[in-house]
């Protein structure tokens, strides 16, 4: 079924809100963000990784999600609203991982 609802995207990548009703999809160029609350998940929002997107992960409380990107910066989104939050750049080269902290920092 997941395969038909992605159109057949290569996922290298996943996490899950921990309230579990948002699945962040890591592809080769985006990350999607899909609501599970229903009996059919849908996409809520694309956010384009400019690049191939490296590594995600949503904040302990769900707020944000962040996104490692290849060139060169970190992105963090509101997953819900669908919106850039704030980009952190100036990385000398590719972010390949990222992680909160246990209190969201």
């Amino acid at each position: 079924m997941w395969n038909a609802i992605i159109e057949h995207a290569y996922i290298s990548d996943f996490d899950l809100s921990p309230d579990g009703s948002l699945l962040a999809l890591r592809t080769e160029w985006d990350t999607q963000v899909w609501d599970t609350r229903g009996t059919v998940p849908t996409r809520r929002h694309t956010f384009p990784g400019y690049g191939p997107v490296k590594d995600i992960q949503f904040s302990p409380d769900g707020s944000l999600l962040a996104a490692a990107l290849w060139n060169n910066n970190l992105r963090v989104y509101d997953p819900l609203r669908g919106i850039v939050v704030c980009t952190l750049s100036g990385h000398t080269g590719p972010v390949m991982s990222l992680d909160f902290s246990d209190d969201g920092r």
